[in-house]
């Protein structure tokens, strides 16, 4: 059984990234520095898909899940990603 020392890194506003250490002194993150900038031009990962370009986001009102993003890959293949519902290909 491993003993962890925990702390707190503030990394913006209101949020919190838990650094452990393991008692052979490896580092252990949350992963709360992995974000990703979901801007319309940036370069995204989704799961085994990586390098995918946001091309365009859709707001979905009413339907109480997160807005969509559409993804363009190299290959010229382009997503529809909801997080936390999925990822389709749309051609």
């Amino acid at each position: 059984m491993c003993q962890h020392s925990t702390g707190t890194v503030p990394t913006e506003i209101g949020e919190t990234e838990m650094t452990y250490s393991t008692r052979t002194g490896r580092k252990i993150s949350n992963g709360a520095s992995a974000k990703q900038d979901w801007q319309i031009g940036e370069m995204v990962n989704v799961g085994f898909l990586k390098n995918l370009m946001v091309i365009s986001k859709e707001a979905t009102p009413g339907d109480y899940m997160p807005d969509a993003y559409h993804l363009l890959a190299r290959s010229g293949a382009t997503y529809r990603f909801v997080p936390h519902n999925g990822i389709e290909r749309t051609n």
